[in-house]
């Protein structure tokens, strides 16, 4: 299936967006076809924005850089699926280019995240993230394993206040294993190069016009379990839960199936409480591995005294949570229509849906309008703005997410469409 390219130009200042796709099952084929497209239809594009699925691997993405990529401002991340214009697309790669005649636009890259510790992040993230007049929107891939994102992203929004950033952890293809080949292989991109223990990033001035944008986000869970406590982990292993073995609390919920990292069908999850940081919203996780001690290996790290709550849903209480997350960023915008969308859905989402994926970007799309640019991914994990900050500012992480971010042009809409 050829991918096909959708414009949309605000012809007031000038911002347009040009989104491009390729279905190809290879990474060499799938990147340069989408690459060739975005150059052919915006050759001067200040920022352009790219996924790959992780199945495709990296060598002939590699190859493709090398060949396509000379002086493109790129950034971008692997994926479980992508996003784009057509919909959604199980293998292959996706790409928005913006152009902001304006200026004042950045790429960047953040290198050694996993031993940085959240004050090193914040120093290193707030020197090399632009500081504009009217706010900074960042849109950021990160790599998967780091662990502490929270924690860093909290000490990042004590230094900059002002910045806003969306975006998405790579992803990996969830077909793997622990201690299988390739387990968790995950990578960022920048320039012509592929990057791994990297946050990249795309930057510009998030001004109520010529461009801005509006961020959300929603899962789609209930509740199951009863509260409990945390009493004993260590980064992302749980080993008590109210002083018994972690593994005995979950399996009174779930059964005594052995998990694996393609096990989430069974929609189940947790909910970690963030009070204590000052966010309602709670951090969603995944338990991966019931270990022998009795502890759990989970997707994210759960400090020690951490209330914690099983979670279930339903595949279409999924959907109706990107759904309504659609319209409530439709909604902000109004009487604007956005200019681009970006959509990053989790991974575990994903393996929950199934083919079902193509419903819930569809009914993103009903809801913002489908002639509307389309970028995005199934992810690893995503950052969005907290909505409970009063500013709407601090950026937080989620896992098992639907995070949408509406580009914006200017007040008046955007007009035109190829």
């Amino acid at each position: 299936m050829m991918g096909n390219v959708v414009r949309t130009l605000d012809a007031v200042n000038e911002v347009s967006f040009l989104a491009a796709s390729s279905a190809a099952p290879d990474g060499y084929r799938a990147t340069v076809e989408t690459l060739e497209r975005i150059a052919a239809g915006m050759s001067d594009a200040d920022i352009v924005l790219l996924a790959v699925s992780a199945a495709c691997g990296t060598v002939g993405v590699e190859r493709a850089l090398r060949e396509r990529a000379a002086g493109l401002p790129l950034v971008g991340a692997s994926a479980m699926s992508v996003i784009g214009e057509s919909g959604w697309i199980e293998r292959g790669a996706s790409a928005l280019a913006i152009r902001r005649p304006a200026g004042g636009v950045r790429i960047g890259s953040i290198d050694g995240l996993r031993d940085m510790t959240p004050e090193a992040f914040a120093e290193a993230a707030a020197a090399a993230i632009p500081l504009t007049a009217a706010g900074t929107l960042a849109v950021v891939f990160a790599d998967a394993l780091v662990p502490d994102y929270d924690a860093k992203l909290r000490a990042l929004g004590a230094r900059r206040p002002d910045l806003l950033a969306c975006g998405a952890c790579s992803a990996f293809d969830t077909s793997l294993g622990p201690g299988d080949p390739g387990f968790l292989t995950n990578w960022q991109v920048f320039g012509g190069s592929i990057r791994r223990d990297s946050l990249v990033f795309a930057a510009f001035e998030n001004a109520a016009g010529p461009m801005g944008a509006a961020c959300t986000f929603a899962h789609g869970f209930q509740q199951i379990g009863r509260p409990a406590r945390v009493t004993r982990a260590e980064g992302s292993t749980i080993f008590e839960i109210d002083g018994g073995p972690a593994r005995d609390h979950f399996r009174r919920y779930i059964g005594d199936s052995d998990l694996r990292i393609d096990g989430y069908a069974n929609m189940v999850c947790f909910s970690v409480s963030r009070s204590a940081a000052g966010i309602a919203t709670p951090q969603y996780s995944l338990p991966l591995e019931f270990l022998p001690d009795g502890s759990v290996r989970v997707l994210n790290s759960v400090p020690a005294g951490s209330e914690i709550v099983l979670c279930t849903t339903t595949r279409r209480d999924l959907v109706d949570a990107a759904r309504s997350a659609a319209a409530r960023v439709a909604r902000s915008m109004a009487p604007a229509r956005p200019g681009a969308l970006l959509i990053f859905s989790c991974a575990g989402r994903q393996v929950a849906l199934g083919r079902r994926c193509e419903q819930e970007v569809a009914a993103i799309r009903e809801e913002v309008g489908r002639d509307v640019p389309v970028f995005g991914f199934y992810s690893g994990g995503e950052f969005a703005p907290d909505p409970d900050a009063p500013d709407g500012g601090m950026t937080i992480y989620n896992a098992y997410s639907a995070t949408l971010c509406a580009l914006r042009c200017s007040a008046a809409g955007h007009s035109g469409a190829a």
